[in-house]
């Protein structure tokens, strides 16, 4: 399977759906995922430290709607743009596949230049604003998109509207670990084109096609996944924004003066997993027991980190802010399921004894 999605192709799934012992001739199947090279989460084919960007597209006179979503991750972003500037966008974020309303795969045909990307095509209704605007505000809970920075961007709305359509729709709903959706911002970051990234070979050799040589490849000394994809995110849309930049170097600051701090912290970070795509597991069905295990111990790592950044240190402090308080269910993982489970949910055994007793039973 996963070879065929690397090669490009689309996979479907199909399980039974009813029992055979009470099934009447052929035992009744149904296709309950579809995977594609923008959609696929598991690990034998994704590449750790990058993201796997998928695109949709909504065009309109010279302008177009454009959305990035991992789904792998949960990150979500959209924004509206020249259609001039299409191409070096999809080619920016190493887009493996790109979304596009039926009555405009031509001219997006044509808007590619020839370039090799999966495409896939979507009923054109979604693309209405009205039913992009009610999928979005749906599934978020809320009756505007205004915290979101792109309620009177039209098509911002419209290609996010698509984009959620078409992976709601392949996991049959499955989605709840993506939470927030942001503007993929254009003002106090520096525009680099196509040409510009691969020239400079940020993070492909011209000679070699792989990483050594690369800028991220000389930088990229980060200790886990999600932080390897978030760097590249960084090197891909550099600030502009002086504030910006200097309160990026002031926590890069705290750190080099502060070297048995960051020696603490670099310990606990070895001993995490990769908390993003867990979840992403977990809310899509696929999660093992052990997925389960190694996030109950990464946020378990939460207070440690918090601890090791002392109250001088105000800058890094102020990012603490952001973190939620994940004590509850990080005790209901290692309290629950076992420490040493075995890898698949089919055959059972991974809950502790004494947790049900009807199961203790069993």
């Amino acid at each position: 399977m996963y070879k065929l999605l690397k090669a490009g192709h689309r996979v479907a799934i199909c399980e039974q759906v009813e029992n055979p012992k009470l099934a009447k001739g052929i035992v009744k199947r149904e296709v309950v995922e579809v995977l594609s090279p923008g959609t696929a989460i598991s690990e034998r084919y994704l590449e750790q430290n990058e993201n796997n960007y998928l695109c949709a597209v909504v065009l309109e006179n010279h302008k177009c709607g454009i959305a990035v979503l991992d789904y792998s991750t949960g990150e979500f972003q959209t924004c509206s743009r020249k259609q001039s500037e299409l191409l070096s966008l999809i080619k920016q974020f190493h887009v493996s596949e790109v979304i596009i309303p039926e009555d405009q795969e031509k001219d997006l045909s044509k808007l590619l230049q020839g370039e090799v990307i999966f495409m896939t095509q979507i009923p054109d209704w979604c693309r209405t604003f009205d039913s992009a605007h009610e999928t979005l505000t749906s599934f978020f809970n809320v009756s505007t998109l205004k915290g979101y920075g792109i309620e009177e961007d039209k098509l911002a709305v419209s290609s996010a509207g698509c984009a959620l359509y078409y992976v709601n729709k392949n996991f049959n709903g499955r989605i709840q670990h993506i939470t927030s959706l942001s503007l993929l911002q254009k003002e106090g970051i520096m525009g680099l084109d196509a040409f510009t990234i691969r020239n400079l070979e940020l993070f492909k050799s011209l000679s070699s096609q792989g990483i050594h040589g690369t800028l991220v490849g000389t930088i990229d000394k980060t200790l886990t996944a999600a932080g390897s994809r978030l760097l590249k995110n960084w090197i891909r849309q550099p600030l502009t924004d002086p504030k910006k930049i200097n309160e990026r170097l002031d926590r890069i600051t705290e750190f080099i003066t502060n070297e048995n701090m960051l020696k603490n912290i670099q310990d606990h970070l070895k001993e995490t997993a990769d908390i993003e795509r867990i979840i992403a597991r977990i809310a899509s069905g696929k999660a093992s027991p052990r997925d389960v295990v190694n996030l109950g111990m990464s946020l378990e790592k939460i207070p440690l980190v918090k601890n090791a950044i002392h109250n001088r240190n105000k800058v890094l402090k102020q990012l603490l802010i952001r973190c939620e308080n994940t004590d509850e269910i990080t005790t209901s993982i290692l309290n629950n399921v076992k420490s040493d489970p075995p890898s698949t949910i089919k055959k059972g055994g991974y809950i502790r004894a004494g947790v049900s007793m009807e199961l203790d039973e069993l």
